[in-house]
């Protein structure tokens, strides 16, 4: 009887001791549980629609719905492993994920007139309507005839004031050089990548429509003629209204991640080790 006894009091310290670790008998853990319900199946029909462009058949929504349990539990079972530490993708994918969601704050509201104004009205400049210029040029470079080319280009520029250059003048003037004589409504980042950020200085503000020169650039030097200029201005802002939109919502949606990032940092308590702040100072050996 006693044997009896302990035994009895053996098993039921048995299933205190089971019940404690895993719950009541028939309990349901949470992490094991997976459960479909109505809202799953609707997104899967939905998934299926936007693919196929059609409904699913009762036979094809049983696949959908079993390809999602099976891809729930091995994604549960590799959290679990902790297959995702440490691997660089899965980090990068959460990252953007948890990026995506802050983000989803600022598309949720709305643009509104106001909104556009300050926006514009502090950022105006970015939207200003560069300058644009036409301008003609010709090449003189050194050794030609023995001659210097300030020399020749000082002389024929003399040429060009006197005498308004016809076609056959100005191709015969100078020196060849696998460069456009006329570069035509350029502005001035234009000429920089054509001719040199020197050039470009030297140019914008020349008088219009005279030979000047000569200018130096990467390939030597210059006389030139700017015409038709056109000068920067700033667009009124329904002029730039959709590209500002698109600057308004980049912002805020950057602003809506930093504030995400914030509040959750505040969560953590960050420590770099002394090891670590001799090497951010550049103070290793």
């Amino acid at each position: 009887m006693k044997r009896l006894l302990r035994t009895l009091l053996l098993g039921a310290l048995l299933a205190g001791i089971v019940w404690a670790f895993r719950g009541p008998p028939g309990a349901v853990d949470a992490r094991t549980a997976v459960t479909i319900g109505e809202a799953e199946v609707a997104h899967l029909q939905a998934r299926w629609y936007r693919q196929w462009n059609r409904p699913p058949t009762r036979e094809e929504l049983k696949r959908s719905v079993d390809a999602f349990v099976r891809n729930e539990i091995l994604y549960r079972e590799a959290l679990a492993t902790g297959l995702d530490r440490g691997d660089q993708t899965v980090r990068l994918a959460m990252i953007r994920k948890m990026e995506m969601l802050a983000a989803g704050r600022a598309d949720a509201r709305d643009v509104t007139d106001e909104d556009l104004a300050a926006f514009f009205f502090l950022r105006k400049e970015q939207y200003r309507i560069p300058a644009r210029m036409s301008v003609l040029q010709v090449y003189f470079k050194d050794g030609t005839n023995g001659i210097p080319a300030r020399e020749r280009a000082q002389a024929v520029l003399e040429q060009f004031r006197e005498a308004e250059p016809d076609g056959a003048a100005l191709a015969a003037a100078g020196d060849a050089i696998m460069l456009d004589a006329l570069h035509a409504n350029v502005t001035a980042p234009d000429l920089e990548r054509q001719l040199g950020s020197e050039f470009a200085a030297e140019v914008l503000p020349l008088p219009d429509n005279t030979w000047s020169g000569p200018v130096r650039s990467g390939f030597g030097l210059h006389l030139v003629k700017v015409f038709d200029r056109i000068p920067g201005r700033l667009p009124e802002l329904e002029a730039v209204r959709e590209r500002v939109v698109l600057d308004l919502r980049y912002e805020a949606q950057k602003a809506a991640k930093d504030q995400g990032y914030q509040e959750i940092a505040g969560k953590y308590q960050l420590t770099i080790t002394d090891a670590a702040q001799a090497i951010l100072q550049g103070n290793t050996p």
